[in-house]
């Protein structure tokens, strides 16, 4: 049984790719599951935390289970996510307090670790709540007080949604920080190294000069890891369209400024157009003067990468000087690297 676990597990995991965030996220997850407490891991979206939330789960070969946290205020869609995970029986006339008592008497055993992604949907999403916070409560008390090995994977939205609750209810949050085993706080970005590793997992057939200039537009995109992911869908897709099981350069060329590029540019655009309501005006001298516009992440000033004549790899160069749109400046340096 060892045996076949062990070959289960190799075979699901020969695509992964390791990066520094994937082995912080793990390191942070295997803390919990040997100390058997509460660990907390938050970094930014599109770095590919719950990527790699799934592997290690998925390398537990069932004794962890992942859940997205719904963003409900309810409590029955909570615990039906999570007796979902664990494979106990939920149908649609299940009430939540009987969810409830099956979960707990599942995970009170100790054999199973549970992971919560967008951990940040535990406390209540009304502008206005009024009441305790009752998934973070029911966590601390019929979990965390049980020595369950519990994983809270978050945006930095979580501490914001935290702050909300308390100011609204009056709720205090010291129990559960002092119930907090561990903190990891997660890049904001990948190095240059990560993400070529990345993109030559998404594509293996591509090319050197492909997988640099796929790493070089996930670099300088808002999207960052997901660009490349996008990238990738869509070169496969058009390959298949021309009746070919693999991708040629020339598809990833056409995916990056057919479809993936002016998606980020237009997405850009309409982030910076003012919004026109009420509610986007400022009254000056008695008369409503138009909002100023809203600055886009897409518009950020990057270090562009470009290729020098003797490199084998792309890196940022400090002496290049600055592009607007980190977009454009993408599918520039992939023409350069694709162009030789």
């Amino acid at each position: 049984m060892r045996e076949l676990r062990a070959a289960w597990i190799e075979r699901k995991s020969q695509r992964f790719v390791e990066t520094e965030v994937s082995r912080r996220v793990w390191e942070a997850l295997d803390y919990g599951l040997q100390a058997r407490c509460m660990v907390l891991a938050d970094g930014p979206a599109r770095t590919g935390k719950t990527f790699a939330v799934k592997e290690w789960v998925r390398r537990q070969a069932g004794m962890a289970r992942y859940v997205q946290v719904p963003p409900t205020t309810d409590r029955k869609s909570f615990f039906r996510a999570i007796a979902l995970a664990l494979g106990v029986p939920v149908n649609l006339n299940s009430k939540s307090w009987e969810l409830e008592e099956r979960i707990e008497q599942t995970l009170h055993g100790g054999d199973l670790a549970l992971v919560l992604d967008e951990a940040h949907y535990c406390w209540q999403q009304s502008n206005r709540p009024t009441s305790k916070p009752d998934r973070v409560n029911w966590l601390l008390v019929e979990l965390v007080n049980f020595e369950v090995a519990l994983s809270l994977v978050t945006t930095p939205q979580f501490y914001h949604s935290q702050k909300h609750v308390e100011r609204a209810t009056g709720w205090s949050s010291e129990q559960f920080l002092g119930r907090i085993g561990h903190v990891e706080r997660l890049p904001e970005r990948l190095e240059w190294d990560d993400l070529l590793a990345v993109a030559k997992a998404a594509l293996p057939e591509a090319t050197a000069k492909v997988a640099r200039g796929l790493a070089a537009y996930a670099e300088s995109s808002a999207r960052h890891l997901a660009s490349i992911d996008a990238i990738a869908k869509r070169a496969r897709y058009l390959a298949s369209r021309a009746g070919r099981s693999g991708v040629l350069d020339e598809d990833v060329a056409n995916a990056m400024k057919q479809s993936v590029i002016p998606s980020d540019s237009a997405l850009a655009n309409a982030l910076d157009e003012p919004v026109s309501s009420n509610r986007r005006t400022a009254r000056k001298g008695g008369r409503m003067a138009p909002a100023s516009p809203v600055q886009s992440r897409f518009m950020d000033t990057e270090k562009p990468v470009l290729e020098a004549p003797d490199r084998t790899d792309f890196r940022p160069v400090e002496s290049l000087g600055r592009l607007k749109q980190p977009a454009q400046r993408g599918v520039e340096d992939a023409a350069l690297i694709a162009a030789g």
